[in-house]
């Protein structure tokens, strides 16, 4: 129902639906007057992600992994990888930098498409801003040691430079 300024407070979306594209095209729509609870997955760092992995392996990353099942399977893009590359991730570093790359971009597009809109919509609030417990993906842009992501660092340019 965008354009048809319904939409005051709106809740999500927490993961791409599909690809960047759909990502982009979905917030170029947009008309919220306010995007509540909005985010976009990716891992913590490789370096956070092996500290508290106790006696698993990182490998494989898919559900089947209780690596990945901690606490949640919900922000586990192993499929989008799959569909980008048509293969399952060679390592943990590869699946990381992927998906921090892409949280970047997706945050990115976001928050630049709310920022644009500026005064028709009022802001937007990102789920969750801060890990507060070792997770080894969810949608912080800050890291369980409170280090930025890739994200904070690309937000961070569009927060102060409007880029």
């Amino acid at each position: 129902e965008f354009g048809k300024g319904v939409h005051w407070n709106t809740h999500g979306p927490w993961k791409l639906p599909g690809t960047m594209a759909e990502w982009k095209d979905y917030w170029t729509k947009d008309d919220s007057l306010f995007r509540a609870e909005s985010g976009a997955p990716g891992c913590a760092p490789a370096k956070v992600i092996r500290e508290f992995l106790g006696p698993f392996s990182p490998m494989p990353i898919n559900a089947s992994n209780p690596a990945w099942r901690r606490p949640l399977t919900w922000w586990l893009e192993d499929g989008a990888f799959a569909q980008e590359f048509g293969r399952a991730p060679n390592s943990l570093e590869e699946y990381v930098d992927w998906s921090q790359k892409r949280q970047a971009e997706a945050l990115s597009i976001a928050v630049g498409a709310c920022k644009a809109r500026f005064p028709r919509c009022g802001g937007i609030l990102l789920w969750c801003g801060h890990e507060a417990f070792p997770c080894p993906t969810n949608t912080s842009i800050l890291d369980y040691h409170g280090d930025p992501k890739p994200a904070a660092k690309a937000l961070e340019k569009i927060w102060k430079e409007g880029k």
